[in-house]
Formats: C-alpha cells, sequence, structure tokens
C-alpha cells in the first residue's frame, strides 16, 4: 500500500480503554498506508515508547501524546484535552498518578457493585484490566459480555449499569479542573488541542482557553462531529487563530459505531505546524477580543 502523508492523532490501545495491544495498533496503521499516528492514550504517555520502538521498523513517525481528562467546573462537563510532543512530560505525572489512581477506585467499586447483581468472577475483570494501567467499564462490560448477557460494550447493558442520572452501578471519577489542567499541559512543552468539541459541547470553554492562551487548536475532523456544528468550528477557528487536526478516537472494537485507524487524519502541513508550537512556539500568545 502507498504511504500516504495523513496522520491519525487521536489513537487508543488497551492500555487505556482501547482493545488492541499497541504493537498491533501501529502495525494496522501501517497496513491502512498511513505515515504516523499519536499514540494518545488517556492519562498516560506509558505505550508511546513501545509504539515508536514497533514504528522505526516499519518506518512510521509516533507523535507523543496523551488525552487529559478534566472538567469544566462552570457547566460540570468533562473536557479532552490533547497534549503533544511535550519536551518536559513529567511535568504531567502528577495528573497521570492522580487519575489512575481514582479511575482505580472507582473500578474497583463498580466491581463489587456489578459483582453482586450478575454471576461474574471479580479475577476475570481484573484479568482483562491486567494490560490497562487501570480499570475502565470497557473491561467490565467485556467480561459481561463473555457470559452472554451483552453483545456490545456501549449498548442496552452499559446504559443500565452507568447511564444517568440513575444507573444501576454509575459510580463518578473525580476530574480535575479544566483551566488547571491546560495550565499544566502548557507547562510540559508540549502543543495543547482541545478535542471533539462536539462530543461534549466544549465550544464556550475552547473559546475561554484560546483567549486565556492555554490551547493551540481544535480536533477538527473527528467522527462524531455533528454537520450542524460545523459553523461553530470554522467561527471558533478564525476568530481565535486556532489550529487544526483530526483523529479517530480509535478505540479498536470498543466502540458504538465501527471507526477503522485512519477514518479522520491530520495532513503533513498541519502536523508540522502542531509540532512547531510544540516546539517552543508561540506559547505566550494571547488572542484579541478575550
Amino acid at each position: 500500500m502507498n504511504r500516504l502523508e495523513q496522520y491519525d492523532l487521536h489513537v487508543h490501545t488497551n492500555w487505556s480503554d482501547g482493545s488492541m495491544p499497541v504493537e498491533e495498533t501501529v502495525e494496522f496503521a501501517a497496513r491502512r498506508g498511513l505515515a504516523g499516528l499519536a499514540v494518545s492514550d488517556h492519562d498516560s504517555m506509558e505505550m508511546v515508547g513501545r509504539a515508536s520502538r514497533r514504528a522505526a521498523s516499519l518506518g512510521l513517525t509516533v507523535i507523543p501524546a496523551a488525552e487529559l481528562s478534566c472538567v469544566d467546573p462552570d457547566t460540570g462537563r468533562k473536557v479532552h484535552l490533547l497534549v503533544y510532543a511535550p519536551s518536559c512530560p513529567e511535568v504531567l505525572e502528577p495528573h497521570f498518578r492522580l487519575l489512575a489512581g481514582r479511575r482505580r477506585r472507582v473500578g474497583e467499586e463498580i466491581i463489587g457493585l456489578v459483582c453482586r447483581l450478575y454471576p461474574v468472577k471479580a479475577e476475570r475483570i481484573y484479568e482483562l484490566a491486567r494490560e490497562s494501567g487501570t480499570i475502565y467499564r470497557v473491561h467490565i462490560l467485556r467480561a459481561l459480555m463473555e457470559l452472554g448477557y451483552a453483545n456490545t460494550i456501549y449498548g442496552p447493558l452499559y446504559e443500565e449499569l452507568f447511564g444517568k442520572p440513575d444507573g444501576t452501578c454509575l459510580r463518578q471519577v473525580e476530574y480535575p479542573d479544566v483551566y488547571e489542567t491546560a495550565q499544566t499541559a502548557r507547562e510540559s512543552g508540549g502543543a495543547v488541542v482541545l478535542a471533539h468539541p462536539g462530543v461534549y459541547r466544549s465550544f464556550a470553554v475552547a473559546d475561554r482557553l484560546a483567549g486565556m492562551g492555554l490551547i493551540d487548536g481544535i480536533e477538527y475532523r473527528y467522527p462524531r462531529k455533528r454537520e450542524e456544528d460545523a459553523a461553530l468550528h470554522d467561527e471558533l477557528v478564525s476568530r481565535r487563530h486556532l489550529l487544526t487536526t483530526g483523529g479517530t478516537d480509535f478505540h479498536g472494537c470498543y466502540t458504538t459505531n465501527p471507526r477503522p485507524l485512519g477514518s479522520c487524519t491530520t495532513s503533513a502541513g498541519e502536523l508540522q505546524r502542531l509540532l512547531e508550537r510544540a516546539g517552543g512556539g508561540n506559547h505566550d500568545r494571547k488572542e484579541e477580543n478575550t
């Protein structure tokens, strides 16, 4: 397959809540003809080294990245920030440790609740989570799927257990403040991009972050982007002079709708501008009309 000058900048492995090991994910990117990918697991860069080693033998580029989970204090909605090519990744470690610990504590509580409702072994759930940095709901649903209680991760059983506001096993991870998280991402020396702004209705917080000089761009091409939100993306990019990226938010088979790796991509030119920003470009930039 001819190699395309396209990059998927939003890819998860089974270290977080994806279904595929990192080496297989990189090999899939090569078969898809991509020039490279960003391994951007939730609140971790643990798999970046392994991805880079496998990619080197395939002629692919791996962009170090992580997807940082946080919350907008004004709305209570989740916000996801993608940080790319941080020159000081150790700055992100306190955030990584905090979220891994909180996810594990909440995950263990949920496992206890689920095991009282269904004849599933807690040991099997922990085994499914063994390759991950912590416990995710997909590990619990996978164990229930094996017993025949569901035929998909995100379906009726998931809603019964975790749907808001009254899921039978709904327990929430406490996420840090988006502004503090964005500041940490900025201090890491990476380029900061607000992920899939339409998914959590993050346009207003993206505007504020851009005005504060805390993000460099927004994810502009992603599978769950709604046609009716196109003008909101365009207006924000134009008014705040933001960079744009594309990424599949790839999770393998742990997804609601099929979206193979490379379904949404970033061009070589866009990636170059992003990496220039990560390399110490205009990080002190303050936009007008704040």
